[in-house]
């Protein structure tokens, strides 16, 4: 599998020899060369999700949540206290709930990213799959791919991944 190959260099390395065997077994069907649209297609969107994958979770680390969620149950603790002045409360509480919209933001990027590892590993199969087909001498079946789903969890994934860090 290729899981983790964060270039995406061993997916790229299936579709060209599915390319190749396509092309020699292949070489007057219709459904291969739909089938090598689809390759190219899953091997970009492949591409954009490991960056936007490799984004989220860079923000994550960046974003020290083990440090945010000490800093936000210390800050609880203060706030507490009965003799609290009134401005300062305030201020800690301000402070608290910007911290809590960034544990929640961190909680969507970590939603995403795992939303995206399983969309990364479908593909994945998906060219596993068409590299196995094609090299097998016969009709190729045709290649699915759920394109404009992946899609839509590629800009969500942007979305969030240019979400402030407060």
């Amino acid at each position: 599998t290729f899981v983790g190959a964060g270039t995406g260099a061993e997916l790229a390395d299936s579709v060209r020899a599915a390319r190749a065997s396509y092309r020699a077994l292949h070489p007057d069907s219709l459904v291969a060369g739909s089938n090598l649209d689809t390759l190219d297609q899953l091997l970009t969107l492949h591409a954009d999700l490991c960056a936007t994958r490799a984004r989220l979770l860079r923000a994550e680390v960046d974003a020290d949540i083990p440090a945010q969620r000490q800093r936000a149950e210390a800050l609880e603790r203060e706030l507490a206290s009965p003799a609290l002045p009134p401005a300062v409360r305030e201020s800690k509480q301000a402070t608290l709930d910007l911290m809590r919209r960034r544990l929640e933001v961190s909680e969507r990027r970590r939603a995403q990213a795992a939303e995206t590892a399983a969309h990364l590993d479908r593909i994945e199969a998906q060219v596993s799959l068409a590299s196995e087909d094609a090299a097998t001498p016969g009709a190729p079946a045709a290649v699915h791919a759920d394109l404009e789903a992946a899609g839509r969890v590629l800009e969500a994934n942007r979305e969030i991944a240019s979400l402030p860090q407060a």
